[in-house]
């Protein structure tokens, strides 16, 4: 049988406090994260043209790495809850009436114009003389 240790009791309790006083080593935000707080801004940034590797480039030159699949992917996942949401049903009174929609059709002189228009157009010259 092994020899026992003994620990002092002051030992033990300068140890607590050293454990409790140790910093956290999850400081920031992981890269999910930092891209959902971001979201809107890229959004707008890529609504100004802006391509999701010119996004990542900008993104890396202030310290904020997050490659460009991460970007595509969150941009994707949005687009994706946005279309699961369901559409929203008109009710009657919001439907337009059988009378309402055919106001917006176009007139039958228009749709006669537009039948004249040939499908193709016979030159007048032929091409050697151009």
């Amino acid at each position: 049988m092994g020899k026992v240790i003994r620990i002092e009791d002051d030992s033990i309790r300068s140890m607590r406090k050293t454990l409790d006083d140790l910093p956290d080593k999850r400081l920031g935000k992981t890269r999910d994260e930092a891209t959902e707080m971001l979201f809107e801004h890229l959004k707008k940034a890529m609504e100004k043209g802006y391509s999701f590797k010119e996004l990542a480039d900008i993104l890396e030159k202030g310290n904020v790495s997050i490659p460009v699949a991460t970007l595509r992917k969150k941009l994707a996942e949005v687009k994706a809850e946005a279309q699961k949401e369901p559409q929203k049903k008109l009710s009657k009174d919001q439907h337009p009436s059988a009378a309402e929609r055919k106001t917006k059709r176009p007139p039958e002189a228009k749709r006669e114009e537009k039948k004249n228009v040939p499908a193709y157009f016979t030159p007048d010259k032929p091409d050697s003389e151009l």
